[in-house]
């Protein structure tokens, strides 16, 4: 099933998916189904949906205009998908524009607004949040009497974060993403497609595994660009939160404490985004079992790395992060710049802000920084006056 959002400037990409879908083709044991969205003129633009056959596919079913943002179109993409190309595992690819999932104020996104992925250049912008991705899923699939997603592609910048991970874990085993950009034309879906048909009954671990060596085939001939690829184990997402729950605890029990060790590990970590909001989890609490002198804060954030680097599958990194710093996990969590103010939106797109305590902590920590620099003047002060 591949869900494809071309509107607006990734309207030719979109097109070249399909393209590659279509040369793929589809067998008797692969199915292949895809809804295109960005044809016809700039604000004008319809969807259509695609049975793609061994032979070449001809038109699509024009279905109107669609709101690839919207948890609803997803669900009635889900919905047709499975009704027409029933099967005993499914898996799904998300492709189009992703940004993190909460949004900083400006000058940090450039006046971006929207956080999630699917983007609808359309719709004003709209975008599918980790809230609405995950019920957007769940509404779909229970329509047609399906649990889960064998595996799930998010071909988006931005999507590989644990508060995404966290929202698909009911509704998918498996996950492919990156936590930062990802460059036209995307993973290799012709080369990927092939090797599905192939070997027809893989499961989607291996079908993950698949893809992402599929496309470090290609994007090695680019060893510039800067480009972070990994597969998830969504069944293990849950350890994950229990440890960073902890975690979170301890880092914001005494904050003027902990705080310079946690300033720290995180400009150690990896980091990705227009603002730098996003920071590799596995590399930060690596390093926070250095910079911190607090044994249980160090055992806690060994116990979070562990269960990060249990969580991972198969993990493709290049570029100029990896010489920088920390190489890490690739599994990103909401981490803002320090001076910046906690995004207010985190809660209201994902689940994990409130349920394992990340949000309190960000915004204990983050409050904590803007009182020193703001007691600084009059610290200075008060010296010229001694």
């Amino acid at each position: 099933m591949a869900y494809l959002g071309g509107d607006g400037s990734l309207r030719e990409a979109a097109a070249g998916y399909l393209a590659q879908l279509e040369q793929a083709g589809s067998s008797q044991q692969v199915g292949v189904v895809a809804q295109l969205d960005g044809l016809g003129q700039p604000g004008h633009s319809y969807a259509a949906r695609y049975i793609i056959g061994a032979a070449q596919t001809g038109a699509g079913q024009e279905i109107g205009p669609v709101n690839t943002g919207s948890a609803e179109a997803l669900a009635d993409f889900v919905k047709w998908a499975v009704n027409v190309a029933p099967a005993r595992r499914y898996a799904l690819l998300i492709m189009g524009h992703g940004m993190p999932v909460a949004a900083l104020d400006a000058p940090f996104r450039g006046g971006l607004t929207s956080s999630g992925l699917a983007l609808d250049a359309g719709a004003d912008g709209d975008a599918l949040t980790a809230r609405e991705l995950a019920a957007g899923l769940t509404h779909g699939l229970s329509a047609v009497g399906t649990e889960q997603l064998d595996v799930i592609f998010l071909d988006c910048c931005y999507g590989g974060s644990v508060e995404v991970a966290y929202e698909l874990a009911e509704v998918c085993r498996t996950l492919v993403a990156s936590p930062g950009e990802l460059y036209s034309p995307g993973l290799p879906w012709r080369k990927i497609v092939k090797r599905l048909k192939a070997a027809p009954t893989m499961s989607g671990r291996r079908l993950a595994r698949r893809a992402i060596h599929c496309a470090v085939e290609v994007w090695s001939a680019e060893p510039g660009l800067d480009r972070t690829l990994l597969a998830v184990d969504l069944r293990r997402v849950e350890a994950v939160a229990e440890w960073l729950r902890h975690l979170s605890e301890a880092l914001g029990e005494d904050i003027a404490v902990t705080a310079p060790a946690i300033t720290l590990a995180r400009s150690q970590a990896r980091t990705w985004g227009p603002g730098g909001e996003l920071a590799d989890l596995g590399a930060f609490s690596e390093a926070l079992q250095q910079a911190s002198d607090n044994q249980d804060i160090v055992t806690l954030a060994q116990a979070t790395q562990s269960s990060v680097e249990d969580l991972i599958l198969d993990l493709y990194q290049q570029g100029q992060g990896e010489a920088e710093q920390l190489a890490g996990s690739g599994m990103a969590v909401l981490f803002p710049p320090s001076l910046s103010e906690l995004p207010t939106d985190y809660a209201d797109n994902c689940s994990m802000a409130n349920s394992v305590g990340w949000q309190d902590f960000l915004d204990t920590y983050l409050t904590h920084l803007r009182s020193l620099l703001s007691r600084e003047p009059d610290a200075r002060a008060a010296g010229g006056e001694q």
